[in-house]
């Protein structure tokens, strides 16, 4: 029997279990994409919530060299809120969410009220901001497991924590570099030795994941902090104890970004909204 001789139907029987797979694959692929895509646009999202929480530290600590790049993040938070509400508002759930209209709801009244706070209400209400899209990343995780693999929702649910235990001992460890004198206070002190503990506990549980060099420059930035702390605070200027731990956050997010990303546009796509 030739390919000639064959009936239309015939061959159209053999082929419609391959044409179900390939919609099937296709409409994973899809939701792989739309999950993936998402995920990385409420990083960029904590990401700059993270930033403006430790540069509005600094400016009300009176450290006017912080300034610009706070006047530069907010500006950016903004854009990239009006544009992911323009653009994503009535394309995912989780923008309708009770959890979502948290997050915006605080960070509205944060925006227009930090200059009044004292530094540890403005740390804290921040917090609780950057908290609320850890949340929402972890619901999105949950929800869409199998659509990103268990691998990328375990990353998921679990990196932001150390990362965020990251950003606030750079909040707090940039507050007492500017004001030395507060590594007497027991508040201060507890706290970031707290997030210390904390961190590395994170990163031991998050070292199985990757093998990156992250996990090298995040062990050194922590016995910097707790250097710092055990009385050689003098030693270092603020602003450079800033970079260095964004540095260390950045590749964080840098990694999960690309651990999770569907393809090249999708990380373009998080990139356009920031920059819009």
């Amino acid at each position: 029997m030739t390919w000639t001789s064959l009936s239309a139907d015939r061959l159209s029987c053999w082929f419609a279990p391959l044409r179900l797979r390939l919609a099937r694959l296709g409409r994973r692929q899809s939701r792989f994409h739309h999950a993936s895509e998402i995920s990385q646009i409420l990083l960029n999202l904590m990401q700059d919530l993270q930033q403006h929480r430790a540069l509005s530290g600094a400016v009300l600590d009176g450290r006017t060299e912080f300034n610009s790049e706070l006047e530069a993040t907010e500006l950016k938070l903004q854009r990239f809120l009006h544009a992911l509400v323009d653009y994503y508002g009535n394309r995912h759930p989780i923008f309708h969410s009770a959890q979502w209209r948290i997050v915006l709801g605080r960070w509205e009244s944060l925006r227009n009220n930090w200059r009044d706070l004292d530094f540890h209400t403005n740390i804290t209400v921040h917090s609780e901001v950057v908290l609320g899209v850890v949340g929402i990343l972890q619901s999105l995780a949950n929800s869409h497991c199998d659509d990103l693999t268990q691998a990328r929702a375990r990353i998921i649910g679990r990196w932001p924590i150390l990362i965020e235990q990251l950003g606030m001992l750079r909040a707090l460890g940039l507050h007492a570099l500017c004001h030395q004198n507060l590594l007497e206070d027991a508040r201060l002190t507890g706290a970031i030795a707290d997030y210390l503990r904390d961190a590395r506990q994170s990163l031991e549980e998050v070292e199985g994941d990757t093998r990156s060099m992250v996990v090298v420059r995040s062990q050194r930035a922590l016995r910097r902090v707790a250097w710092l702390m055990d009385g050689n605070a003098a030693k270092y200027h603020p602003y450079t104890y800033y970079e260095e731990v964004t540095a260390v956050i950045d590749d964080w997010y840098g990694l999960l970004r690309s651990r999770i990303r569907a393809d090249v546009d999708t990380q373009a796509t998080g990139q356009q909204l920031a920059t819009n």
